[in-house]
């Protein structure tokens, strides 16, 4: 499969939209950047380009500003309309790493009437997970050494956690991390 490789541009909000808990997928982003324009907080250029991702139900949503933001105001702006958070994070991690192409958006085809060309494209077999962007040349070229980052540690999967909604007033990191490890709801913490 070839992939389509896009680098967000300074003049460029670049969105990851998912489908909401209810459903919805652009209703949130299009009620929020309706706002930041009325508002005056944001200047736009006509039109907006709407694609959708390699997931059912996701879009690709690029808004090119009047003029170029700078790089960790545009992040923000684009988790304000309501961008995948985790991508999100993420490309600030970046940002403020000073990582060479921190926030990018990769398609399984090329975007058709969109203003500039891709910028790379590779032939992965699979969608690029941490795992893929190891071996990807592309990623590999745009990232080096830092294609499959990682900031926030590895979830570990099948993992239950314990409710801890009714704990009040300090406890240990060892006792707090017992009960994500154990899991089980009649274990009690136990204030330091």
């Amino acid at each position: 499969m070839t992939w389509f490789w896009y680098v967000a541009q300074a003049d460029e909000l670049m969105l990851d939209v998912d489908s909401g808990r209810d459903g919805s997928v652009l209703g949130p982003t299009r009620i929020r950047l309706e706002a930041a324009i009325e508002g005056g907080e944001l200047a736009i250029r006509d039109p907006i380009f709407l694609y959708k991702s390699a997931t059912e139900g996701h879009y690709h949503v690029i808004i090119q500003l009047r003029s170029p933001m700078p790089q960790l105001r545009r992040y923000v702006w684009e988790m304000q309309l309501r961008s995948d958070l985790y991508r999100g994070r993420c490309n600030l991690m970046r940002g403020l790493a000073d990582r060479p192409a921190p926030a990018l958006l990769i398609s399984p085809k090329p975007w058709p009437f969109f203003y500039r060309l891709w910028d790379a494209r590779c032939d992965c077999l699979e969608k690029h997970s941490l795992s893929i962007m190891v071996k990807c040349p592309v990623a590999v070229k745009l990232r080096r050494s830092w294609a499959a980052e990682g900031f926030f540690g590895s979830l570990k999967p099948g993992r239950t956690v314990m409710e801890l909604s009714s704990q009040e007033g300090p406890v240990s990191v060892g006792e707090f991390a017992r009960s994500i490890s154990n899991g089980t709801d009649s274990e009690e913490l136990h204030p330091v």
